[in-house]
């Protein structure tokens, strides 16, 4: 949720991408659809400047039908468009948490599980 905007919600879904809704959850907008994964572990809203997101991808509760990422985007213009974040192993194909730096949007923290039954290329 953006915090000056209580109507400004986003939520992200194991295997259905990331929405937002301006209207309090009246209706919503895909916001990610064009990028290679749809899983969504976690988001991280720059509160100061809520246009700049940050997603974890990748389901973060491991069970037997686990959806996978392929690691963090960000965006600077409220989902428009996303920058893939390079710098994470093959492995870390679930994130499932982001907290951005209250006063730097360039700082960010990811929980990252790692691949939850091995790496495996053959899966």
């Amino acid at each position: 949720m953006v915090q000056r905007s209580p109507n400004t919600i986003y939520i992200g879904s194991a295997s259905g991408g990331l929405w937002r809704s301006t209207s309090g959850g009246i209706k919503w907008e895909p916001l990610f659809d064009e990028q290679a994964v749809a899983s969504i572990g976690a988001i991280s809203i720059y509160q100061k400047n809520p246009s700049i997101i940050y997603v974890g991808t990748g389901e973060g509760n491991p069970r037997n039908s686990q959806n996978s990422g392929n690691g963090m985007y960000k965006t600077e213009d409220g989902g428009r468009t996303w920058q893939y974040l390079a710098g994470f192993p093959a492995s870390s194909r679930q994130i499932h948490r982001v907290f951005v730096h209250p006063d730097n949007p360039d700082v960010v923290y990811a929980g990252v599980q790692g691949s939850a039954w091995g790496d495996h290329p053959e899966r």
